[in-house]
Parts: C-alpha cells; sequence; structure tokens
C-alpha cells in the first residue's frame, strides 16, 4: 500500500533518504516545501531534515548549509550521499 500523497506541491509520495549540501538552507527549505510540498520535521541553524506529508520516516531530505558554496555548475551535483 502506498502513502498518502502531499496536501500540497506535485504529490511526491516516497524518498528514502537523500541529503544534499545548499548555497542557502532558508531558501532551499523554502523551495523544497513550497514548491514540492515537503515539510520541515528538525531545523538547526545550517541544516534542515524534511519529510513527506504522511510519511512515517523521520526524515527523507536533509539539507546542510555550505558557506560561501559557488553558483550550481550543471556539470556537478552536489549531494552528500543517499541510501
Amino acid at each position: 500500500m502506498s502513502a498518502p500523497a502531499a496536501a500540497s506541491g506535485i504529490g511526491l509520495r516516497r524518498l528514502q533518504h537523500l541529503v544534499l549540501w545548499v548555497g542557502n538552507v532558508e531558501r532551499s527549505v523554502r523551495f523544497y516545501c513550497d514548491v514540492l510540498g515537503f515539510e520541515v520535521g528538525k531545523r538547526y541553524p545550517h541544516a534542515a531534515f524534511l519529510r513527506i506529508p504522511g510519511s512515517g520516516d523521520d526524515h527523507n531530505l536533509g539539507l546542510f548549509e555550505q558557506p560561501g558554496l559557488a553558483a550550481p555548475d550543471e556539470r556537478s551535483a552536489r549531494m552528500y550521499h543517499a541510501a
């Protein structure tokens, strides 16, 4: 049985575990919550752990701010890890 769809955003249902380096954690939290429908699980000064609404997981997406990060480069991903 699949998990319920997110109440807002694009209706993402499942993401096991993904952690990303981001240039600005506040901006990234707004994007993942407002556009993709995640909700904040835990928040720290330079990190956030987000989850899909209705998910039984502690978090599905971790965001870690890396101060001074250069603008995105299409040739590289800034993924810390996935499981």
